[in-house]
């Protein structure tokens, strides 16, 4: 009687575990990925001598211990794990948000009494545009506003500075003042406007959302080991499998951001023996259907 063949399919699922609580970390299941490699490839040492093309023995004298998963989702878990750091999150701000506006160059913009005060407010719902700005003196009485970006649709009166507004807005003693183009209103201080030209602010936007995170890059340091699991597609005969990695290092790789494409980044895998399990590296288990 003819014996089914037994495959595997390809790569389903990454879950990576914190092996003392045995919980998920790493911002959950993994899914959208590409090809994923595995390299436990072997190297094989030739006893050769003399004029003989053959050799008179091999052993395997090396291995190699990698697994590399190119992945296409970056949940905030993830993102913290592979810089090492521990992520700021918080919850939704119906009307957006606003970093304090903050003095760069003198101190002439943001004055309570001779410049814009520190608050700064939706001009109307729904108007921000998410981004970074810098806030300049034109005059002693008038704002320039320039941007870093325009990806959040953001028409600029100019690519070459980052330029915002077509007419300087003048700033007058305690009036709130519309800044129309980045949907933001700024309001004069309690004296006489008194800006310094070319002085300079600078402050953040972010649009109506439903959360914003920070992650910090930080600088290398000693990193953890991981149990990780590699789950494979269940084949059309009913089998399912997986690869159970027992203590891995997990490392970042670089980052790919394509034009007109999904960003990814590689997540490298580094194997080593744990002593709890035998000094073994790990196993495939297989379900049969």
């Amino acid at each position: 009687m003819a014996t089914v063949k037994s495959g595997i399919l390809g790569f389903h699922n990454m879950a990576i575990i914190d092996p003392t609580t045995q919980e998920l970390v790493g911002g959950g299941l993994l899914k959208i990925t590409d090809s994923v490699n595995i390299d436990f490839g072997e190297t094989v040492a030739a006893l050769k001598g003399g004029d003989g093309n053959h050799p008179y023995s091999t052993a395997v004298v090396d291995c190699n211990s990698s697994v590399t998963i190119p992945v296409k989702e970056f949940p905030v878990g993830m993102m913290s794990l592979l810089n090492r750091s521990t992520a700021v999150e918080t919850t939704a701000e119906t009307t957006g948000g606003f970093s304090t506006p903050t003095n760069v160059t003198g101190t002439s913009v943001v004055a309570a009494t001779t410049g814009i005060t520190a608050v700064v407010s939706a001009t109307a719902s729904g108007t921000l545009k998410e981004g970074i700005y810098i806030l300049k003196a034109a005059s002693a009485t008038t704002l320039n506003v320039y941007a870093y970006t325009d990806f959040s649709c953001l028409a600029l009166e100019s690519d070459l500075t980052g330029l915002v507004n077509g007419t300087p807005y003048t700033i007058t003693t305690g009036t709130a003042t519309a800044i129309t183009e980045i949907g933001m209103t700024v309001t004069g201080g309690s004296g006489t406007i008194g800006f310094t030209e070319d002085d300079t602010a600078v402050v953040t936007i972010r649009k109506i959302n439903t959360g914003y995170s920070d992650v910090p890059v930080q600088d290398c340091v000693t990193s953890q080991y991981y149990t990780v699991f590699l789950f494979f597609q269940p084949t059309p005969e009913g089998a399912l499998e997986y690869l159970k990695l027992y203590r891995c290092t997990v490392s970042r790789g670089a980052h790919s951001a394509p034009i007109r494409d999904y960003h990814s980044t590689e997540i490298t895998l580094s194997p080593t023996k744990d002593h709890s399990n035998d000094y073994e590296v790990g196993s495939w288990h297989r379900t049969l259907g």
